[in-house]
């Protein structure tokens, strides 16, 4: 980078995010979620009587957690969420009570958790305030859209929205992403493409915010080869955004 000042190295969006998964998947009611759900798909997919009779009554299959891509722990989770009415009509069936599992010590554990309502209540919570990440995940780690001048706007939107689901555990989450977000993500190239964005410039009423200007003096400062060519950058930009060019040069 020395040798190229003008080059940005920028690190791979769905990696940073996929660290976030990680760390959100280390808080200890995390980890106490995923274990219970690995325990329920285990015992499941474990047992074909068992399985079959999950299938009659929820018409479909279970994704389970993985060990290694963290934003499976979400999906899996997300999954038996979507499958709550049929797992627990499967667990409190006539053929359920009648087989020799629910006479198990472990079967009798499963039928617990199913039929328990803080265990729906946390697998909601959980899924609803990581379905916003999941979904910049997604669009980040697809080849369809362009993310540059996007990602600080979802990230805003994902806290917006993990604020709104859930007041209480928001500051623990917000610290987590926040970290992965200004340690390794974030750049002042990605603010700037943010404030360049037309669509988002004015939905979002951009055009004082003092942080994004910051950034994108920064990034023409860093990019333009003397300071003749930074001045002319700035003066079409605020030609272009209609602002006066004191609000960037004096920022």
């Amino acid at each position: 980078m020395v040798k190229y000042p003008t080059l940005y190295w920028t690190p791979c969006a769905a990696h940073c995010i996929n660290l976030m998964f990680k760390d959100i998947g280390e808080m200890n009611k995390v980890q106490t979620l995923v274990s219970n759900a690995k325990m329920i798909t285990n015992f499941i997919y474990n047992h074909s009587w068992v399985l079959a009779l999950m299938r009659k009554y929820t018409k479909g299959d279970l994704v389970r957690p993985a060990a290694t891509r963290f934003a499976t722990n979400y999906i899996a989770l997300d999954s038996i969420q979507k499958r709550k009415e049929g797992l627990v009509k499967s667990f409190t069936s006539n053929e359920w009570f009648s087989s020799r599992y629910a006479t198990t010590e472990i079967g009798k554990t499963i039928q617990d958790l199913i039929t328990s309502t803080k265990f729906w209540e946390r697998i909601y919570r959980f899924t609803k305030i990581m379905q916003p990440l999941f979904v910049i995940l997604k669009v980040v780690d697809g080849d369809k859209a362009q993310t540059m001048g996007n990602i600080v706007h979802c990230m805003e939107v994902v806290k917006q929205k993990i604020e709104e689901e859930n007041p209480k555990s928001f500051k623990a989450f917000l610290k987590i992403i926040n970290r992965r977000w200004e340690n390794n993500l974030v750049q002042d190239l990605h603010r700037a493409a943010y404030y360049l964005n037309p669509d988002l410039h004015y939905k979002n009423n951009l055009r004082f915010r003092k942080d994004l200007m910051e950034s994108l003096k920064d990034v023409i400062n860093k990019l333009a080869p003397n300071i003749d060519s930074a001045k002319d950058a700035i003066e079409e930009v605020s030609s272009l955004l209609n602002l006066h060019i004191e609000s960037l040069i004096n920022i």
